[in-house]
């Protein structure tokens, strides 16, 4: 089977959808219960968002083409930032799930700064298109 770019970038945002919502849902249970429940549906969000950006950072990478390679190579670069950052918020959900509260509120926010970094990237590589 051939996946072209354009695939793996739709697939790709269907992915970051799901998991948005995912996470939103996990969240939302999380805030009016005022517990720990829907933090796994939290961590299960930034997973599946990791991979939608996988996707798209692989897709967009197939995708690459002379003319646009440098704004091309920040939105690769973003992309896979912030799948690293949803990475990170993951395992600092589950460590906080795992009893090591101040540890994973720690990395989650790391994760949530590499994420945002990874959009800067991305926007700035926007930019830089016509």
């Amino acid at each position: 089977m051939i996946t072209h770019g354009d695939d793996l970038l739709i697939s790709g945002a269907w992915l970051l959808g799901i998991g948005t919502l995912v996470g939103a849902i996990g969240q939302t249970r999380q805030t009016l219960t005022s517990t720990n429940l829907g933090k796994d549906l939290v961590l299960k969000g930034n997973g599946i968002e990791a991979v939608g950006n996988s996707l798209q950072a692989i897709g967009r990478s197939k995708m690459l083409n002379p003319e646009n390679e440098r704004s091309e190579t920040y939105f690769i670069f973003g992309a896979w930032l912030e799948a690293i950052g949803n990475i990170a918020n993951a395992v600092g959900i589950d460590m906080q799930l795992s009893g090591s509260v101040e540890e994973g509120t720690r990395t989650d926010a790391i994760g949530s700064g590499i994420q945002g970094l990874g959009a800067a990237f991305e926007t700035f590589g926007a930019s830089l298109t016509e």
